[in-house]
């Protein structure tokens, strides 16, 4: 979208790329913002959101524990900001990540149980609550972003060029993307978006998307192994699934502070992992 036409006066009421270029403190903090969907820290102690309040990039709203928070007004907003602060990005660290698998399961680890939480009060861009699901995309966006060197290296609800549907995650530099989805939700839909005649497949026939991968975020192992050998009861044909290598189960405990992560064939392939609450 162009930054010079489409949002008309609008474009008033958000910093300039001069301006943020001027100022890598503003940068920093609408950048981290974005990842994370707001900032909890005080005006008197946080220069730069006391500049973004007052110039009312930011809007200040109470949690249900009234708690004040420091938003974007909207998600017009939020998306306008997301594009003058991506549009210079360094070289994605291929060589720390070498597939999205890695930079996924790497990002899963960072995940923290207070924010994943569904009695912790959240809002998003416009005040909106987010879903419970969505807590999942939100902790794996801000992971991602502090471990990218502070980089939004992902685009979110990203469209392809020759098809209708949307991914939940896009990395433009190595054409990866990343699906997610909650206690199995429509897990078979998911699924055959990817596959010949999906809505994602396009981009994988033309190589707009060169990885993908799926995760199912879930707080109970699932019983339904995928990519296997079934066995019908009445017949003794034998029916052949999919394979579908691209497919992890992430199993949190109850009360998210560890997880472990299974494959479609609920394969283990990462052992339980305790997480941790950090501040970045």
């Amino acid at each position: 979208m162009s930054l010079q036409y489409g949002y008309g006066g609008f474009r008033r009421s958000l910093p300039t790329i001069e301006g943020l270029q001027r100022n890598p403190d503003l940068t920093r903090l609408l950048k981290g913002i974005i990842a994370s969907g707001q900032s909890g820290d005080a005006l008197e102690f946080n220069t730069a959101l006391d500049h973004c309040y007052k110039k009312e990039w930011l809007q200040p709203e109470l949690l249900a524990n009234q708690k004040r928070v420091y938003i974007f007004p909207s998600k017009l907003h939020e998306r306008y900001a997301k594009i003058l602060l991506s549009s210079t990005l360094p070289e994605f660290p291929r060589h720390r990540f070498s597939s999205v698998r890695q930079l996924c399961f790497e990002a899963i680890s960072k995940f923290s149980p207070t924010l994943l939480s569904p009695t912790q009060p959240s809002l998003r861009a416009g005040a909106v609550v987010p879903l419970i699901e969505a807590e999942y995309t939100h902790e794996l966006s801000r992971a991602c972003y502090y471990m990218l060197g502070q980089n939004l290296f992902l685009t979110p609800e990203w469209r392809g060029s020759s098809s209708n549907g949307q991914v939940d995650f896009y990395i433009k530099s190595v054409k990866w993307a990343i699906e997610c989805v909650r206690e199995g939700d429509r897990l078979e839909q998911h699924i055959a978006r990817f596959q010949p005649g999906g809505l994602y497949h396009p981009w994988i026939a033309t190589e707009e998307i060169l990885d993908y991968i799926l995760l199912d975020f879930r707080t109970s192992k699932p019983s339904k192994k995928r990519g296997m050998f079934a066995f019908s009861p009445s017949s003794t044909n034998v029916n052949q699934l999919d394979d579908i290598p691209f497919l992890y189960f992430i199993v949190f405990s109850k009360d998210y502070t560890s997880y472990e992560i299974y494959d479609a064939k609920l394969n283990l392939v990462v052992e339980r992992v305790a997480l941790v609450n950090r501040r970045d």
